[in-house]
């Protein structure tokens, strides 16, 4: 798929993927008697076949790369929630959280601020 024009992707070069691309193409195998495996330009359907069988096999590999490439990978859990289990703090530790916590709250006769500008 190109990108649309005006894209600054579109100008980003990809040399390995050409070179592989027109390797695909263009690469004849032969067994060592001679006698063509692949013929040009089905080089990267062999490649997909033996993959596929592999998978069926049982090669975790294969199926992983089938899974991706289907499906896509997926995301990575990035967990950012930063709240700790006090079970597992020191006391110093819980003793400096009650500090800042008390520190945040209004004090009394203090209006509480919304937040909101």
């Amino acid at each position: 798929m190109a990108f649309p024009k005006g894209n600054k992707f579109a100008s980003h070069d990809k040399p390995w993927t050409n070179a592989l691309q027109r390797v695909l193409a263009q690469l004849e195998v032969k067994d060592a008697n001679g006698k063509v495996i692949a013929k040009a330009g089905e080089a990267l359907r062999a490649i997909a076949e033996r993959t596929v069988e592999l998978a069926i096999m049982g090669d975790k590999d294969a199926r992983k790369e089938i899974s991706d490439r289907l499906d896509g990978k997926p995301s990575e859990f990035v967990n950012v929630n930063t709240t700790r289990d006090p079970s597992m703090m020191s006391t110093d530790e819980l003793a400096a959280e009650i500090a800042r916590e008390r520190a945040a709250e209004p004090r009394t006769g203090e209006a509480k601020s919304s937040g909101l500008h």
